[in-house]
């Protein structure tokens, strides 16, 4: 499928060529999570709105302490129009995103963001319905993630960005052998106040 981050239209035979909308160059993007839950990582699709919506709506005081984008979802048409926006960004190799299903509902989602063409490194951003944490999902998620940016994106370098208070998210990049480069002080602003972040990356 894509094979490297300059290459045009990076996601035109995926969307062309198979309507389940699941990435045709690894058919077997799943895994058993128990003998009756099977996890399923595939590309934006409206039809997952109501899914997303439902557990933003109803996990919004957990969310927005650390993702400040969860008070801007006030109903099911912000996430369509944020499904939209994301295959936009997608087709112009501005995102890479991917929803996580649990048996074919959809319970958070992955990406690589703010590529960087010329020193071929990405960010990565995730969030997972309470619902379903502590069960290894994002940590294999973020494990093929990686896989694929390095083999198929020819990425150099990854990186991730965690609030130091955000403890269910640092051990994500932990337990897979990020370095951790750094603590920034006073690195966003969100909540009415300044959060300090730790840098992770993990190099090719």
């Amino acid at each position: 499928m894509v094979e490297t981050l300059n290459q045009k239209a990076w996601l035109k035979d995926s969307y062309s060529n198979r309507k389940t909308g699941e990435l045709n160059a690894y058919d077997s993007l799943f895994y058993q999570l128990s003998d009756t839950e099977k996890v399923s990582l595939i590309f934006p699709d409206e039809k997952y709105a109501d899914d997303l919506f439902t557990i933003i709506d109803e996990e919004r005081d957990r969310l927005k302490t650390f993702l400040p984008w969860a008070s801007q979802m006030v109903n099911v048409s912000d996430e369509v129009k944020f499904l939209r926006y994301a295959k936009v960004k997608m087709q112009k190799q501005e995102l890479f995103l991917l929803i996580i299903l649990v048996n074919q509902q959809a319970v958070g989602m992955i990406d690589f963001h703010n590529f960087n063409q010329i020193t071929k490194q990405a960010e990565v951003g995730y969030w997972l319905s309470e619902k379903y944490e502590k069960r290894g999902i994002m940590t294999k998620s973020l494990r093929w993630l990686m896989a694929y940016g390095f083999n198929s994106l020819k990425l150099k370098k990854i990186e991730i960005q965690v609030d130091k208070k955000n403890n269910n998210s640092l051990k994500i990049p932990r337990r897979l052998g990020f370095s951790e480069d750094k603590i920034i002080k006073n690195f966003a602003y969100y909540n009415g106040q300044h959060h300090d972040f730790v840098i992770f990356s993990q190099t090719k």
